[in-house]
């Protein structure tokens, strides 16, 4: 049987804080950057300006980015914590988002299509307009050295349930081979390309050696998950705009900011806070 659920998001930060009762959302992003006026799969990108806004929002709401291991650990739900992940290592994850995160104190994983460093996605040709590059050796290390993680994306990006059993174990183990003598870190996690999997393909995960393996099902990673298919959900530039319908998210703040700050009068307050509301 082949798995190829639909993609989903999470639209308000008030779903968000439910899911993360109900156990840890791992969130996906892809490119990370000013989208070009001519791509035509537009929803792949997720502006700097709006990550930031995103990323800050969490901090205010008290929520914390945790590891996929640190997330499978213990018998209890770990309430308030997410997991971010990004797919085929785009550059703009290390010169736009990493950034934005270490500033919020966030952590993250990227998961690398191991023979196609510094190059761009090239499995998308025909379907994507839009060829962006791909992080370097260097800017991997780079990426590491600020305390990051990174988990394998397969050898060249293929749809592994379309491809003889024998090259798609030769590309799920192979990557994690590659990018393990290339860094000298453990590579513990996989990420199926496409979100396309099937049983064959997950037994060929563990096989390999990994811990875990990422898919694009919608849901959150709670006890007894399957740690082969973790579901995922997708973040991208339209989402990310709705999230938490922002000046509502941070109304409530600026309610409190401005009593903290003596406002006597409640009628000052309240005309203040609504004119932040319309000018954010």
């Amino acid at each position: 049987m082949m798995y190829t659920a639909p993609m989903a998001s999470i639209k308000t930060i008030w779903d968000f804080q439910s899911k993360c009762h109900e156990g840890v959302p791992i969130l996906m992003f892809h490119k990370v950057g000013r989208c070009p006026a001519a791509a035509n799969m537009p929803r792949m990108y997720v502006s700097p300006a709006h990550l930031n806004k995103l990323m800050d929002l969490f901090h205010r709401k008290a929520l914390r980015s945790i590891s996929i291991s640190d997330a499978l650990e213990g018998n209890t739900r770990r309430k308030n914590c997410f997991v971010i992940s990004f797919d085929d290592a785009y550059e703009g994850a290390l010169i736009h988002a990493l950034p934005i995160m270490k500033k919020h104190g966030f952590s993250a994983i990227v998961f690398i299509v191991a023979d196609l460093l510094g190059q761009r996605n090239n499995w998308c040709h025909g379907e994507d307009t839009t060829m962006e590059p791909l992080m370097t050796r260097t800017q991997v290390e780079e990426w590491l050295s600020a305390g990051f993680e990174i988990g394998a994306h397969t050898l060249t990006h293929p749809r592994l349930t379309s491809i003889p059993l024998l090259k798609a174990k030769n590309e799920i183990a192979g990557s994690k081979r590659k990018l393990e003598d290339l860094f000298g870190v453990p590579v513990r996690h996989f990420a199926y390309p496409w979100g396309d999997y099937n049983s064959a393909v997950m037994d060929l995960v563990e096989e390999a050696g990994f811990r875990t393996a990422c898919s694009c099902d919608p849901g959150v990673v709670t006890n007894g998950v399957n740690r082969f298919r973790l579901p995922r959900f997708d973040t991208d530039e339209r989402s990310v705009r709705s999230f938490s319908t922002y000046k509502l998210a941070y109304l409530s703040d600026d309610f409190k900011n401005l009593a903290a700050r003596g406002m006597r009068a409640a009628g000052s307050s309240l005309e203040a806070a609504r004119l932040k509301f319309l000018t954010w």
